[in-house]
């Protein structure tokens, strides 16, 4: 009873810190239980690899963007966003990417000459151009998250699945139509 008890506090106690630092929370079953556990798991970007008991992992990618305006345009551009570099991480995190990168820096001194007299100026460039290359095919993960800051300018969204003890997916029930 004790532990029932102290579950409930838990729980309760992780929504009002959910519900401080975000809004518009919508999270798919069984990934909201893990998701809601922990609003750090909801805010940082990246995979997450969660291993349960029985042997089956739960993964689960969240990804964020700064939104242009809380239309739905912007949103629908963020989402679309967010997908894309939740599938980036996941490649990354599990088969690695190619990374090049050119730097280049220039300096330049201007002696600019008025009729006050002589003036310089020093002028730096710096541009970095980095490059990376995938080359792999990548199982598509479903969205199983959607949600925003607190002030609604930031658009959270995570991709996930759970795998068997072999690494194939299984087939998660769909949510119920709200």
């Amino acid at each position: 009873m004790v532990r029932l008890v102290l579950l409930v506090f838990a729980v309760l106690g992780a929504e009002d810190r959910i519900a401080t630092k975000f809004s518009d929370v919508d999270l798919d079953p069984p990934f909201d239980k893990y998701l809601r556990a922990s609003v750090a798991l909801m805010g940082a970007s990246g995979p997450k690899i969660l291993k349960l008991a029985d042997g089956k992992k739960v993964v689960i990618v969240v990804e964020s963007v700064v939104l242009e305006d809380k239309s739905p345009k912007s949103i629908l551009d963020g989402e679309k966003v967010c997908r894309l570099k939740a599938l980036r991480d996941l490649v990354a995190g599990t088969q690695g990417v190619q990374i090049f990168s050119l730097q280049k820096s220039e300096d330049q001194t201007v002696n600019v000459r008025t009729e006050q007299g002589e003036k310089y100026k020093s002028v730096s460039q710096y541009m970095e151009i980095t490059e990376i290359k995938l080359r792999t095919v990548a199982r598509d993960l479903p969205v199983v998250g959607r949600w925003k800051s607190k002030d609604g300018l930031q658009l959270y969204l995570a991709i996930g699945a759970v795998l068997d003890k072999d690494g194939d997916p299984i087939a998660v029930p769909l949510p119920e139509e709200k």
